[in-house]
């Protein structure tokens, strides 16, 4: 439920986060008792969520709440909502001009970008073993990390991998409490264009470093290998304790300045 208080907009901005899905910018809280601040416990373990909405008379009219007391509806009847959220794991960010500390620019939202793989790309085989070549994707891009690819459960101690659980609600998640954890699936090929559907801007991916992750094999495949049986393995008397030399007298040290004097 929302409380259409717009007087109380300034008092519940104490936190740090604004997610945005629309380029509007006056917003009407959608409940400002709920803020905290950082310094009470539940600010270290939990979050704040809010949904907001811009506070005009068409918003108010939709969501039967032109009365100043009145109880709003859900605005998820609006076409244009906000949410906002925060705790001690996010944060916002800006750049301020020093010598006008009112100057500030905020850092540019999340890319949401459509792109497909080449069908004639020649990828590295997939955790989950899927072919990916042709296929079309939609990521997000921000601060220099794509997100928001096709994923799989991995467990970095046993090398296993799991296909994600799903829940009732359609959301896929990874069963932590047994050391599995999300891995992207998909390598996408240097080059590859992504497009960004509202501005029709195109962008071009490129792998800045990755991770291979290399199956685990049976013990029973090595019990063949051989070694040279001659090789003798050093001990710690093959050892001598290292002898620090004295620290060098700096006074008198001259230092190069160009290739005539000292």
């Amino acid at each position: 439920m929302v409380t259409a208080t717009p007087e109380a907009l300034t008092k519940s901005f104490s936190s740090t986060r604004i997610l945005v899905r629309s380029r509007k910018t006056f917003l009407a809280p959608s409940a400002p008792t709920s803020c905290t601040t950082k310094t009470t416990s539940f600010f270290d373990t939990s979050s704040v969520f809010m949904t907001l909405f811009e506070a005009t008379t068409a918003n108010l009219a939709t969501l039967s709440c032109t009365a100043t007391s009145a109880t709003c509806e859900r605005p998820s009847a609006l076409d244009v909502y906000y949410e906002w959220q925060s705790s001690k794991w996010e944060s916002m960010s800006w750049l301020e001009d020093p010598s006008d500390s009112t100057a500030k620019k905020f850092m540019e939202a999340p890319l949401a970008l459509q792109g497909k793989i080449p069908a004639n790309a020649v990828l590295p085989k997939s955790p989950s073993g899927v072919n990916y070549a042709g296929v079309s994707l939609n990521i997000r891009y921000e601060g220099g990390w794509v997100s928001d690819t096709p994923f799989i459960c991995f467990n970095w101690i046993t090398g296993q991998r799991q296909e994600p659980i799903v829940d009732e609600y359609g959301n896929e998640y990874c069963d932590y409490n047994n050391d599995f954890h999300r891995r992207s699936d998909v390598l996408i090929p240097d080059g590859t264009t992504f497009e960004q559907p509202s501005t029709g801007n195109r962008f071009v991916l490129k792998l800045e470093n990755g991770v291979e992750m290399l199956t685990a094999d049976s013990p029973t495949a090595c019990s063949a290998i051989t070694y040279d049986t001659t090789i003798v393995v050093p001990t710690i008397t093959s050892y001598t304790a290292f002898t620090m030399p004295a620290k060098p007298n700096m006074i008198g040290l001259q230092v190069k300045g160009s290739d005539r004097d000292l």
